[in-house]
């Protein structure tokens, strides 16, 4: 989910969806990355 998810955000942002720039997008995804990585980096 987390892959798909990632897809669809850029796609959404490439077609102009959410009003967010490349900066906004990386901290995002990073955050979010981070966040799933622990999940299975703690286990």
């Amino acid at each position: 989910m987390g892959v798909g998810g990632f897809v669809e955000l850029l796609t959404a942002w490439l077609d102009g969806a959410p009003p967010l720039d490349a900066d906004q997008i990386i901290e995002h995804t990073t955050h979010v990355g981070a966040v799933l990585a622990a999940q299975y980096i703690n286990v």
